[in-house]
């Protein structure tokens, strides 16, 4: 299933880096990729911290808790007791499209 306006403004949001349009090709006023500048600047979005916030966070758990958990699910799906609420997926998903728009 597609929602194009969904679609669309992620894209546009994806898309927008800066006012900047790109520089032309053989355009002299770029930088070539030996040079360096001393106004060159990187910058982390808050979408950035966060995901790496995340990974710290995985990565600081014990290995021990994530493969029981996996172990349990596996054991859930192969007896067939495994039991997934769409509505909750749903909505899930949903809430995620929303707060990243």
């Amino acid at each position: 299933m597609e929602i194009p306006e969904i679609k669309n403004k992620l894209i546009q949001n994806k898309v927008k880096v800066g006012n900047n349009p790109p520089p032309a090709k053989g355009d002299s006023s770029t930088s070539s990729a030996g040079s360096t500048q001393g106004s060159d600047k990187t910058a982390l979005s808050s979408e950035a911290v966060s995901l790496q916030n995340a990974i710290n966070a995985v990565k600081a758990e014990p290995e021990t808790v994530r493969a029981e958990k996996v172990e349990r699910i596996k054991a859930q799906i192969a007896d067939k007791s495994y039991k997934i609420d769409p509505l909750e997926v749903a909505g899930s998903v949903l809430k995620d499209i929303i707060t990243q728009a």
